[in-house]
């Protein structure tokens, strides 16, 4: 894929020392062309040709219905994988690929940068070291549009809203609080012909509750994105990748951390998910997001739309 994502992956690993970038896979001959000619690589118009040169790894940042069989030919060729998000936009196709990266002993990870950009990072040390002690939160996720790309509004090729935008926050909460025992949705049609208004109420296991809400038409407004955190006498907030404020107690003053002049690929965590999959590939270790965390964030979206049908509280893990 040689759209968005596609060139921000190139960009980076172009950047880095020990990769080389083989080809470049996209239906769009020109666009292919363009990404191939600035990372010096040769470009395809499909992808089993580059799968026959044996390459170490493959980025796949096709539109969200692609993903499964990129990825299912990438592992069954001997291929570490890093898929972009969502894993897929259905439990059938996420179980084929948690069977199969399992079965190759290949690694696989997903895009989920948001456990790597800095602000995220900071809010999960507090939480780790006890300075804030969860008992809820409140996420907000949302977007300012279905129109750009012109395929991000049409759920045949994202899945739907949640698998395109919300379901970053879906796992970011899991990462932070662990696995959600149940959640009630509600969600409707507001601007868009597909469900592009959601509310959430979930109970995660550890005890923590949160009430989320993500819709498609809001403007970019700042911040489009947002957790607050409410501990004993103590809060964090954060307000997109760019800062972080926080008090760990009554007589504490409130401190705010700033990441706003990071460079993108830096502050997105876009760098860093490269970096730790490369890492894991060269150091044979564990993929830092794998196939289970893709699964359970499938579960936690089928979660939704099952319960914003039915009205009732939905087990995701249980799906």
């Amino acid at each position: 894929g040689a759209g968005h994502m596609g060139n921000t992956h190139g960009a980076i690993l172009q950047e880095l020392k020990g990769v080389r970038v083989l080809g470049v896979v996209d239906k769009d001959r020109q666009r292919a062309q363009e990404l191939a000619e600035f990372l010096q690589a040769k470009p395809y118009p499909d992808l089993p040709p580059l799968l026959a040169r044996k390459p170490d790894a493959v980025w796949v940042t096709t539109p969200n219905t692609l993903h499964t069989r990129a990825v299912l030919a990438a592992l069954a060729a001997g291929a570490h994988v890093f898929s972009e998000k969502p894993m897929a936009t259905n439990l059938a196709e996420a179980k084929r690929i948690f069977a199969a990266a399992k079965k190759s002993k290949r690694l696989y990870q997903l895009g989920f940068n948001r456990r790597f950009a800095p602000v995220y990072v900071r809010l999960r040390e507090l939480i780790a070291g006890k300075l804030i002690q969860p008992h809820s939160l409140h996420v907000k996720m949302n977007r300012g549009e279905l129109l750009h790309p012109s395929w991000v509004g049409d759920p045949k090729i994202t899945g739907g809203f949640l698998y395109e935008s919300t379901i970053h926050l879906l796992d970011l909460v899991r990462w932070l609080f662990g696995d959600v025992a149940s959640l009630l949705a509600l969600a409707k049609r507001g601007v868009y012909e597909e469900l592009d208004d959601f509310s959430v109420l979930l109970k995660f296991r550890s005890g923590v509750q949160a009430a989320f809400t993500s819709c498609a038409h809001t403007s970019w407004i700042f911040p489009f994105e947002r957790l607050e955190v409410f501990g004993e006498h103590a809060a964090a907030e954060t307000a997109e990748m760019d800062e972080i404020r926080f008090t760990t107690g009554l007589q504490q003053k409130v401190l705010m951390e700033e990441f706003r002049t990071l460079p993108v690929p830096e502050k997105w965590g876009y760098l860093q998910e490269d970096l730790a999959f490369l890492n894991a590939i060269t150091k044979k270790k564990p993929s830092p997001v794998t196939a289970l965390d893709g699964l359970r964030a499938t579960q936690l979206v089928q979660a939704i739309y099952r319960s914003a049908k039915t009205g009732k509280w939905i087990a995701p893990t249980k799906l």
